[in-house]
């Protein structure tokens, strides 16, 4: 109360089918209190792990919000809601943040107390994206700098990069509530603090990256008579490839090739047999390249880009 909990919609718990039962997996929820929260002020949780979300396209989360105070004073947009992706807490971060959709009390409709306006679904291109424009911007704009928060409105939410954030070497995720700043008169926001329950659920990684890869080997032996014996190799693998038994993400993040000569010479052979001489000659010669799928010094951006 006053808010039934239920489960998002088009979500179904997954069974795991035991040897003598059947047992509905857990689901991956999480409730977030805070009242008194002061205009501008911000409160979270995080988690950290180490992760590279490269072969992944979109983060998606359903979010619920409702009033917690003794009164059902908490309007659409009085809060948001974000989600912040990085290496670290404030330095070098991606930020997601959604205006808050509030559920009414008393509601008992799935899609009300889960409102699709609240729905979390981060495009992993988007976040690059941003990345590269505020990059650009710093070059043409000397004031600008890279410890500077750079906003752009997307779709209606507002996306941040702080820092060189890297998806390749997510440490921490953060999920929080903000209460944002009144910053003039004018403003509509009203500057007081507020009381709110946010839930957020199934936070999940989605569409990742299936562009397959191929790899060959070819190899040819040569035998000139007794004189020589030459053997040239080579091999080539591209972006993607990987073993049965890899996963996603392990698969090739480069692209290869290579080949190698080998000879042998019996140089004696052009002299006199009655002279004894043998000159034996060796040569071998090998070249190989590896063409990055990512940019060394931003592992985030692919090279090409």
């Amino acid at each position: 109360t006053p808010i039934p909990y239920v489960l998002p919609p088009v979500i179904d718990r997954q069974v795991i089918f035991g040897a003598s039962n059947l047992v509905q997996q857990n689901e991956q929820s999480l409730a977030i209190y805070t009242c008194n929260l002061k205009d501008g002020d911000a409160r979270a949780v995080f988690r950290n792990l180490n992760m590279d979300m490269r072969t992944y396209g979109h983060l998606k989360m359903f979010v619920h919000g409702e009033a917690a105070g003794d009164f059902e004073d908490l309007k659409h947009g009085d809060l948001n809601v974000f989600v912040r992706l990085g290496s670290d807490y404030n330095k070098n971060f991606y930020e997601y943040e959604v205006p808050l959709q509030v559920t009414p009390w008393g509601a008992t409709d799935p899609w009300m107390i889960w409102p699709q306006l609240n729905y979390v679904d981060i495009d992993f291109e988007v976040l690059k994206s941003i990345k590269l424009e505020r990059d650009r911007a710093i070059q043409a704009n000397p004031n600008l700098s890279r410890i500077d928060r750079y906003r752009k409105i997307v779709d209606g939410k507002e996306i941040s990069v702080v820092g060189s954030p890297n998806l390749g070497n997510v440490r921490t995720v953060m999920i929080g509530i903000r209460n944002p700043k009144k910053l003039s008169p004018q403003d509509p926001d009203d500057g007081q603090p507020k009381c709110a329950e946010v839930w957020v659920n199934e936070l999940r990684l989605t569409d990742f990256d299936e562009r397959g890869g191929w790899a060959a080997n070819a190899r040819v032996t040569a035998k000139l008579a007794d004189f020589a014996n030459i053997s040239v190799s080579g091999n080539t693998s591209t972006i993607g490839f990987g073993s049965l038994d890899q996963s996603v993400t392990e698969r090739n993040k480069f692209e290869a090739m290579a080949y190698d000569l080998q000879s042998n010479f019996e140089i004696g052979k052009f002299f006199p047999q009655e002279t004894g001489i043998r000159i034996p000659l060796f040569f071998g010669y090998s070249e190989e390249w590896k063409n990055p799928m990512f940019n060394p010094l931003d592992p985030d951006i692919e090279f090409d880009d």
